[in-house]
């Protein structure tokens, strides 16, 4: 069977596993910079807080008591997060991972189409 460079090239890309692993590392780095642009706002989360008091404690004539005390919190609240400096800093660290993974990827490729080109001459060659 005869084959030719860009046959070899185009196998060698649809069949290529580090290929694919490359690109889905850089798509999940393009998603985790996305992500990280959004850390300005405000974020609704859960609360849950529990307190228990046993033992002595002081009242306001300064005599010990004796105590037991507990007291529950179950809700939800809107936090806003003032953290200007931090979120810029995670969104260009983000920014450039994604470059540097998308960059990877490309390397990826490169390697590849230049193992193919290496056999496809061996083939010739042979």
């Amino acid at each position: 069977m005869q084959i030719d460079l860009p046959t070899a090239m185009r196998l060698a890309g649809a069949e290529s596993l580090a290929l694919a692993l490359a690109r889905e590392r850089a798509g999940e780095a393009q998603e985790l910079a996305r992500e990280a642009e959004y850390g300005f706002l405000p974020t609704l989360r859960p609360r849950v807080s529990f307190f228990r008091h046993e033992g002595l404690t002081q009242d306001t004539g300064g005599e010990f008591l004796d105590v037991e005390k507990q007291n529950t919190f179950l809700g939800a609240g809107a936090d806003l997060t003032l953290d200007f400096g931090g979120a810029l800093f995670r969104a260009l660290a983000a920014r450039r991972l994604a470059e540097a993974s998308s960059a990877g990827a490309e390397a990826t490729r490169d390697g590849v189409a230049l193992d193919v080109i290496e056999g496809y001459v061996r083939l010739l060659v042979a």
